[in-house]
């Protein structure tokens, strides 16, 4: 016998016990989102977005199932300053009054993104500052993003998406 089915004789009664006496989350949910987007540029500096997105429930506890959770609408403007400076301004609508599992919301958002490029790799901030609407309650919201980009293969990004 090779030393492959030794190990092989070994691994599989280990992982055999190890299944009947583990045990892993009680309450196991996954939930799916999917989402649609139209992205326009006007011109080289102004650009729109149009986003529809879905959350649903497949899986709740021990039971297949969907259940659809909201239902969101949003649309960006993006106006670009400079190579390195972008301002966004949105509206965002969110539908859970439909589905009984909440209150509807409506979101202004304004925000500045600022990319630096440095040796290849690409730093994004993002400032965001968001207007909540829910019912007759408004919640201010101010959000900060750090991202750093660099290609794993090459020097170009393939994706025109900005961080």
């Amino acid at each position: 016998m090779n030393m492959r089915c030794i190990k092989i004789f070994l691994i599989i009664p280990i992982l055999l016990f190890l299944t009947l006496k583990t045990k892993a989350q009680n309450n196991f949910n996954t939930i799916g989102e999917s989402a649609v987007a139209f992205n326009y540029a006007i011109s080289n500096d102004f650009s729109i977005n149009f986003t529809a997105r879905s959350r649903y429930v497949l899986y709740n506890k021990e039971d297949l199932q969907f259940l659809q959770q909201q239902v969101d609408f949003f649309h960006f403007s993006t106006l670009k300053l400079s190579y390195n400076h972008k301002i966004s301004l949105g509206v965002y609508y969110r539908n859970r009054d439909l589905f009984e599992t909440g209150r509807n919301e409506v979101r202004f958002l304004e925000q500045f993104n600022y990319i630096k490029q440095t040796l290849g790799v690409r730093y994004g901030h993002r400032f965001r500052a968001e207007q909540r609407i829910i019912d007759n309650e408004t919640t201010f919201r101010q959000r900060y993003r750090f991202a750093v980009d660099f290609p794993l293969n090459g020097e170009n990004w393939m994706l025109e998406k900005p961080i």
